[in-house]
């Protein structure tokens, strides 16, 4: 048995990283962590068009 199968709550916080364009699935995942009792922080990741993504 776990300690959270024995009622003992772990409230953690999430960053949760995301491309512009996924800004609807990251809510989302957001939501659902957030009804468990989570907290979250979306960022969204949109380096430089002048930068290489590798190099991002």
């Amino acid at each position: 048995m776990t300690d959270r199968s024995k009622g003992a709550e772990s409230h953690e916080h999430f960053t949760i990283s995301y491309a512009g364009f996924n800004r609807p699935w990251a809510t989302w995942i957001a939501h659902q962590l957030e009804q468990l009792g989570h907290e979250t922080t979306l960022l969204r990741w949109d380096p430089p068009r002048q930068m290489s993504l590798a190099d991002a």
